[in-house]
């Protein structure tokens, strides 16, 4: 039987779609057939197992719907239900006045500071294999090759662009955006910096494309977007490991794109918690490194990584991983399982 999930039906609006937590998305808009064995709408809120607010809460505020939001909590308290809260974007919103039964949804944040319960959400990629074959790299020996294409600059102006960037997101932060706070973290002049320590790494062969600007300022120019997109994508599947690391917000959609094509992601843990813990060893599925690993211990690491593992079978483990738990539908499944049960 479906979880029976009750919300503020009013706000499943077209207008606010791009803000709403993905059960909504695949009940309300997409209609997909699969969420309805796992999720269902309660007209009523007595009947329901779960409250869920339907819109991300820095949203939530921005539009004027925080009392609507208050009023929602309220109703869960007197009825004596759990509730599911979402946060979107790279830094998202926990500054709330939160109820004992609640559980929070987000991207990733920092785990250290978590202070209620806290699902990590998946970023949803489409598949990058949907009409294609998993390519297996057969028999890999080294040097391995290690891939990279994205924004990556170690100059000093874009030490200066990134400063001016950190303080107009504060001003924006503190003014309207109601985000929580993050300091200063320059992802791509740090990222230049991680790719060239690896690059010293005798076992690995580097094939980087470094780009000055995000999507190599790609975003408006749809035919270029799709192709620096294609290099990407291409870039990952011609080679066994991807440097994956994050960005403005403390995760890598990187990340989940290279466990989609089958290859190994050389993760930089930056105090992230990934999704569903309960359920996935993550250090089985790639190599974490960490900020201050000095060139000899990333090569002893890596090496002790490789005598350990199956690289061509640790290839197709990767894809279905992917598949089995971080599709839209794979998560949503294990979501049903685990909260069915409380």
């Amino acid at each position: 039987m479906p979880v029976k999930i009750y919300t503020q039906e009013s706000l499943l609006i077209q207008e606010h779609r791009k803000h709403i937590f993905f059960i909504f998305l695949e009940l309300s808009f997409t209609h997909k057939e699969w969420i309805r064995d796992y999720f269902e709408l309660s007209a009523q809120p007595r009947p329901a197992d779960y409250f869920v607010w339907p819109l991300c809460l820095s949203y939530t505020r921005r539009i004027g719907e925080y009392q609507s939001y208050l009023n929602f909590i309220k109703e869960a308290d007197a009825q004596q239900k759990k509730v599911w809260v979402y946060t979107g974007g790279d830094e998202g919103w926990s500054q709330f006045k939160q109820p004992q039964r609640l559980v929070h949804f987000r991207l990733a944040g920092f785990k250290s500071s978590y202070n209620l319960p806290t699902e990590v959400l998946p970023t949803f990629i489409q598949d990058p294999l949907a009409d294609k074959e998993l390519n297996i790299i057969k028999n890999p020996l080294p040097p391995y090759r290690l891939g990279f294409v994205g924004h990556a600059d170690g100059s000093l102006r874009k030490w200066v662009k990134e400063v001016l960037l950190y303080l107009k997101k504060q001003v924006k932060r503190i003014s309207r955006d109601n985000i929580d706070f993050q300091s200063f973290y320059p992802s791509s002049v740090r990222r230049f910096y991680y790719l060239e320590k690896l690059g010293y790494l005798k076992n690995l062969k580097t094939d980087y494309i470094l780009r000055r600007q995000y999507r190599a300022a790609a975003t408006s120019d749809l035919v270029r977007r799709k192709a620096t997109e294609e290099e990407f994508k291409e870039n990952i599947k011609d080679n066994l490991f991807t440097f994956c690391m994050r960005g403005g917000g403390n995760f890598s959609v990187r990340f989940y794109e290279t466990l989609a094509q089958g290859r190994i992601p050389l993760y930089l843990e930056t105090d992230t918690q990934l999704p569903l813990t309960d359920k996935i060893n993550w250090d089985n599925h790639f190599l974490r490194l960490y900020p201050k690993d000095t060139v000899s211990e990333i090569e002893f690491k890596l090496t002790a990584f490789i005598k350990a593992n199956d690289l061509e079978a640790l290839q197709l483990k990767n894809r279905n991983l992917w598949e089995n738990y971080l599709t839209r539908e794979a998560y949503a499944k294990h979501l049903f399982l685990k909260y069915r049960s409380e």
